[in-house]
């Protein structure tokens, strides 16, 4: 062997040994770094944060939808796919081509984005109720959802129910984690990688969680999309989606309140909705330190606006509100509320503040071509912002935000709008005994001892009733379940049947037990009665459908809400009353019922229409009591409309227009039987601008012609209560009429209304003309702490005369 070959084997010997101890070392290297890892990992609660932006795409988006929209998303749902009541899914009407177009269109870019489909809708609320509470139902659409998702290749589901109601609590839950089983079981049959997605909606206030069981929920779905927009209350005019302010909910009371009862804002998806609405013939909302006014009798709308209805010069006035952070137009009497850039902008900022996971868009089509606004939502990177809890989880109070006190007395100039912001208006005076009820409702209350009723009308456009209101009636009537034009009645929409089964549960769980009635008409259908109780064959599609309603729900009773019958109606009012209650006493029979069902039916104010449109004495015969609306002397006794004038809206006395004092007298010298009768209390107020003091301390007259004033408009006992402007120093009482009013020269604002002083004068009323009861217009108008109702409840309304003693000189 040479020495050059001896001296060429050294260097591979070196570098081998060296290769060899940099692969040990790597080996080494590697472990350690894994367990460190590992460790590291296992003893972090934090997981790799990944923001939503969720499209809802729907068969009315009038647009296609676009590759450049489309990746600015990461998760887009078809909705909706309804489903049969057996639970079978299916598209409705065009939907399918739809659905394929956008399925098309994200083919392309397939591994970003994520394709769900959402069932359900509206109005399947009823179905969905149905189908999760029976197992074999609930299995069907289960399957039918796997079966549809593995079709089409999905990454999985919405559930679209807004607004399950308690008894659904236990049952929609099951149905969820059944759901979420049968994806990680068809997961393992399909060998895909990631789990398949299960995601909810959810509606806006928190009164409207009763049949949602968070904690759980949170527990079984990927996320939750939260439909904070739409927050106007019916009759109400101001922004659809205010981020903060106003006493009927905004995006942060929502999410704030989700937050805290979950303790996962990352799996919240805030709404944002792409499209606004308008008004006609409104005052401006804002202003005063408000951002909500009442419709008045002029006012037209909602109407939804897109995106693209704005000329230049309309966007050129575009103002902005710095209380609910909206942008808002308000030209010629027509207000436009919608989303712009900078509110968008807010909207992100604050769910990047308070570690929201993500935002859903509803309407994305209706953006423009850039398209701008969801530009701005997909330019904000929610995990940038905090990884913590931001919220004050305080229940105490809801409001958060502050506002200042306005005074009336200063204003020189027009206001401009039709409900004001309140002061409260309680008086100092506190009734001691405020609860005849103890806290089981075991006690009977005062006017119960004696037979004498406390009726309580709940409806389904207000505030949220408490069962400790309830524990303070004897009888509580749900408002409305409308008439159809062939004579079916049924409860509107999924809202309005929510609240009545909340209604009817709390009423059936009370040991104080309150007779539970449905209210049937209303002043939106009532007009059908004429036709239908004139026709023999819809008169009895009536009957049985009030009968039905009545078994199906197990109620007490049922109120005809028809405040305008006419001469021509008289005798078919007669019969049909007549024919409801043998109809209702066979359904007694059948279901072996100790006591009767009750009827009771509405009755106006005014004498001429008493005498027109009722045969009083032969309804009585077939009817438990008569409801008189006695809370509303300013509408005209034959058609509901103003009678333009200015005044007192309940007097007892005075005035040339009509009084309770009038109208009890005719009913009870009329029907010897008072009671029978019931007199209303208004939890309401009516105010006028610009008009002069009717009510003189030196005249029997309490009213005025309305001549140029404004009104009148409705506002809410609440409404006073709990906002600011009205100076409850000011608050007068007139003797002659017995009613609370405030008056303001220098404005001309003129507001009648009942506080604890002048329903005490009508209870007193009550108890010395031996009337059976008092019909209150409406409990959810009353303020947080029960201030009218209380006075009304603890009233001593009973007698020592005898039940139908009459008390008024009758004329012979």
């Amino acid at each position: 062997m040479s020495p050059i070959t001896t001296l060429n084997k050294k260097p591979f010997k070196i570098a081998f040994s060296v290769l060899a101890i940099l692969i040990i070392c790597g080996v080494i290297s590697f472990a350690l770094s894994s367990i460190f890892w590992y460790f590291y990992d296992y003893n972090s609660n934090e997981s790799p944060c990944r923001s939503r932006i969720v499209g809802y795409y729907s068969l009315w988006e009038t647009n296609e939808v676009t590759l450049r929209q489309l990746r600015k998303f990461t998760h887009i749902s078809f909705v909706f796919l309804d489903f049969d009541e057996n639970g079978n899914i299916s598209f409705s009407g065009e939907s399918e081509e739809k659905f394929l177009q956008m399925k098309r269109t994200a083919s392309s870019i397939r591994l970003e984005i994520k394709l769900m489909f959402s069932v359900g809708s509206y109005s399947a609320a009823p179905r969905f109720s149905q189908i999760v509470a029976e197992r074999k139902k609930r299995r069907f659409l289960i399957n039918s959802i796997i079966s549809f998702l593995d079709e089409n290749d999905l990454d999985g589901v919405d559930i679209f129910w807004m607004w399950p109601s308690k008894q659904d609590r236990r049952s929609y839950i099951q149905f969820l984690r059944e759901l979420k089983k049968s994806l990680a079981e068809l997961k393992i049959e399909k060998r895909r990688p990631e789990d398949y997605i299960v995601s909810i909606i959810t509606p806006r206030n928190p009164s409207e969680f009763g049949g949602f069981n968070l904690v759980e929920i949170m527990e079984t779905v990927d996320f939750i999309n939260v439909l904070t927009n739409d927050y106007f209350p019916t009759h109400k005019v101001g922004p659809r989606s205010p981020l903060y302010g106003g006493l009927e909910g905004n995006v942060d009371e929502t999410l704030k309140y989700l937050s805290c009862k979950t303790e996962n804002s990352r799996k919240l998806n805030m709404g944002v909705t792409f499209y606004g609405a308008s008004y006609l013939n409104t005052d401006l909302p804002f202003g005063n330190n408000s951002i909500w006014i009442p419709m008045s009798s002029e006012t037209k709308g909602p109407y939804i606006e897109l995106r693209g209805y704005s000329t230049s010069d309309e966007k050129a006035i575009t103002k902005w509100d710095n209380i609910s952070r909206t942008p808002y137009i308000w030209d010629n009497r027509k207000f436009v509320t919608f989303e712009n850039e900078r509110s968008v902008r807010e909207k992100m900022k604050y769910a990047e503040d308070h570690n929201i996971g993500g935002v859903f868009i509803w309407g994305f089509d209706e953006d423009d071509d850039e398209p701008t606004l969801l530009n701005v939502v997909s330019s904000v990177d929610l995990c940038r912002g905090s990884s913590l809890m931001t919220y004050n989880c305080d229940f105490k109070t809801t409001t958060t935000t502050t506002r200042p006190t306005t005074d009336f007395k200063n204003i020189n100039t027009r206001l401009s709008t039709t409900a004001i912001t309140f002061q409260s208006i309680t008086t100092s005076k506190q009734l001691s005994s405020t609860n005849a009820s103890s806290e089981d409702g075991s006690k009977l209350l005062p006017a119960a001892s004696c037979g004498k009723r406390i009726i309580g009308y709940i409806t389904d456009i207000e505030n949220d009733h408490r069962e400790e209101q309830l524990k303070k009636l004897t009888h509580v009537i749900y408002l409305f379940a409308t008439v159809q034009d062939d004579g079916s009645i049924k409860l509107d929409n999924e809202r309005t049947e929510k609240r009545f089964l909340d209604l009817k549960d709390k009423a059936h769980s009370m040991r104080s037990d309150p007779k539970m009635m449905i209210g049937i008409g209303g002043p939106k259908t009532s007009d059908r009665f004429s036709s239908i109780v004139s026709d023999d064959g819809k008169q009895k599609i009536l009957i049985n459908s009030i009968t039905s309603f009545i078994d199906e729900y197990n109620l007490d009773g049922v109120e005809i809400f028809w405040i305008f019958s006419n001469k021509e109606d008289k005798t078919h009012y007669s019969k049909f009353v007549r024919e409801l209650r043998k109809a209702l006493n066979s359904l007694k029979s059948l279901k072996k019922r100790i006591a009767d069902y009750l009827v009771s039916i509405i009755v106006p104010p005014h004498i001429a229409a008493l005498e027109d449109g009722y045969n009083i004495n032969e309804i009585l015969e077939s009817v438990d009591f008569l409801n008189v609306l006695t809370s509303d002397y300013l509408i005209k006794g034959s058609s509901g409309t103003p009678i333009g004038l200015v005044g007192p809206q309940s007097p007892i006395y005075g005035g040339t227009h009509g009084n309770i004092d009038e109208t009890m007298k005719y009913l009870a010298c009329k029907t010897r039987q008072p009671s029978k009768i019931n007199m209303a209390f208004p939890f309401y107020g009516s105010f006028w601008k610009y008009a002069s003091l009717p009510l003189k301390d030196d005249s029997d007259e309490v009213w005025m012609e309305q001549e140029n004033a404004a009104g009148p408009f409705v506002v809410q006992w609440r409404d006073i209560v709990l906002r600011n402007g009205w100076d409850k120093s000011a608050t007068r009482f007139h003797e002659k009429s017995k009613t609370s009013y405030i008056w303001y020269p220098e404005t001309g604002h003129f507001l009648t209304f009942e506080n604890e002083r002048s329903l005490a004068e009508k209870a007193k009323y009550v108890k010395e003309h031996q009337l059976g009861g008092i019909l209150i217009w409406a409990i959810d108008q009353d303020d947080d702490q029960s201030t009218l109702l209380n006075v009304v409840s603890s009233a001593d309304i009973c007698s020592q005369k005898e039940k139908d003693y009459i008390n008024y000189i009758c004329d012979k």
